[in-house]
């Protein structure tokens, strides 16, 4: 089993902290089996969401990357940050120039529930990351809770990450 596959598991694993985030969120635990079903109406949209998402950081534009958050947004990196608003998110994911550099970038999403116009979903991500070095695979979880916009459009209203 290679790293990857062994974080998917480990999500997989503790999907109770996606389900109890709806019951905070007011959404309701569902009844239904936990997972992301192939073919579901919410894999198919989280899986779109990601490819948007994916397609904006490529780009390396904090406006790409803001228009995919709501105006009041949080965005909970893994540091004692916390980000709130559009601006500042996309400003926040652009701005590290002199970090380490990600290629290969990818999310494989274990979770995801759709309840009316809120979507939530939880994935492993994982990358590339070249340092002084060597190249590295470095692996995280996402969570990503977003609403369903007036255009039909979905945004990010809330994230959070390591």
């Amino acid at each position: 089993m290679n790293i990857l596959e062994e974080r998917k598991m480990i999500t997989r694993m503790t999907g109770f902290g996606l389900l109890m985030l709806a019951v905070v969120f007011g959404q309701g635990a569902s009844s239904t089996e936990y997972g992301c079903p192939n073919g579901s109406d919410a894999q198919q949209l989280a899986d779109d969401y990601n490819r948007r998402w994916l397609r904006a950081a490529g780009t390396g534009s904090a406006q790409q990357l803001a228009e995919l958050y709501t105006d009041n947004a949080v965005l909970m990196p893994p540091t004692d940050e916390t980000i709130v608003g559009r601006a500042p998110i996309g400003e926040y994911l652009t701005a590290n120039d002199t970090g380490p550099r990600l290629s290969n970038y990818s999310v494989d999403i274990v979770a995801c529930e759709l309840a009316g116009d809120t979507l939530q979903f939880a994935g492993v991500w994982g990358a590339t990351q070249a340092d002084f070095r060597a190249n590295e695979i470095v692996t995280g979880n996402v969570l990503r809770i977003l609403d369903r916009q007036a255009d039909g459009s979905w945004a990010t209203r809330y994230e959070i990450w390591n």
